[in-house]
């Protein structure tokens, strides 16, 4: 099972909290976003497997780019949430 890295970003596209969490697909990974978007009330969440960006479709209620281009990964490792 791959261990997936969920990255949960600010309005700003800031990393503020990250855990990392074995999955069994990216499908199983993307409805893990999805959970942690709600718990935590932010819902631009990037889920990572190794150095690949799995894509993630957004509801209609969720902010989207105004473009089709990816949003840098931050840097910025401030904060962990525990599963």
């Amino acid at each position: 099972m791959p261990l997936y890295r969920f990255r949960i970003l600010d309005a700003s596209h800031r990393v503020i909290a990250r855990q990392y969490s074995y999955r069994e697909d990216d499908g199983a990974a993307r409805g893990h976003a999805e959970i942690l978007a709600a718990q935590t009330e932010h819902p631009n969440i990037e889920i990572w497997s190794n150095e690949r960006q799995v894509p993630r479709k957004r509801s209609g209620l969720l902010p989207v780019a105004t473009d089709d281009r990816p949003i840098p990964p931050s840097n910025d490792s401030r904060g962990e949430i525990r599963s």
